[in-house]
């Protein structure tokens, strides 16, 4: 029987920068230079922030790494969080580590799809698809055949199974939303059913973007 995963949604989630020293050191080695994703190859990440976080379950700290509160991750369960997520160190503008938050990188990441009307393009850098759908978001099948129960929402949170799904709403339900993930077999965007975060020279081959016009 396929799981069924869910999105952990944050509605309180604190953006915060990371310091610009950390932040130059960290172009070209675990961010790409151009669009600031996390690059392929990269594990755990300890980043130094510009100021100390507020108490919410999860950061987003741009451009695009994601961390959650220790206790969160200890809901969904500290064997499956280490099996499939790399954790590493928030560290408070004087230096010392933050206790209370971990950042996340799960090992297995996961692009939503959207429609023919979503924004999408490769990197020239780094050759990541960016894609953004804003509506009918949804996952491939063939990203989710292992069945693992953690996968990554790109680098900046977590989607999970049914079962780490009734715990967190159990344990942080007034505090977290989480929403089931549409899984198809078939991409409603006109790209190739498997095309992911990182196409082969084959898929760019017959990839065409299509980027938003900006009004003026």
């Amino acid at each position: 029987m396929p799981q069924k995963y869910f999105e952990i949604d944050d509605d309180s989630v604190d953006w915060i920068r990371p310091t610009e020293q950390w932040l130059n050191r960290a172009k070209g080695n675990v961010l790409c230079t151009e669009c600031g994703s996390v690059l392929p190859g990269v594990g755990s990440i300890d980043v130094k922030l510009s100021k100390k976080p507020e108490p919410t379950p999860t950061l987003l700290i741009q451009p695009s790494i994601g961390a959650f509160d220790i206790s969160l991750l200890e809901t969904l369960g500290m064997d499956d969080v280490r099996a499939h997520v790399h954790l590493g160190k928030v560290i408070n503008p004087d230096g010392s580590c933050n206790s209370q938050y971990a950042t996340v990188l799960a090992r297995e990441q996961i692009m939503f799809r959207g429609k023919a009307d979503s924004n999408h393009h490769v990197c020239p850098h780094c050759g990541r698809l960016l894609y953004t759908s804003v509506r009918s978001r949804y996952i491939m099948n063939w990203t989710v055949a292992s069945q693992a129960p953690i996968y990554g929402e790109e680098s900046v949170s977590l989607l999970v199974c049914e079962s780490i799904r009734d715990k967190i709403a159990a344990a942080w339900g007034k505090r977290l939303k989480l929403y089931k993930v549409p899984v198809a077999a078939k991409a409603r965007d006109g790209l190739d059913d498997d095309l992911g975060l990182w196409p082969t020279p084959a898929q760019l081959k017959r990839y065409m973007p299509h980027v938003w016009a900006i009004k003026t």
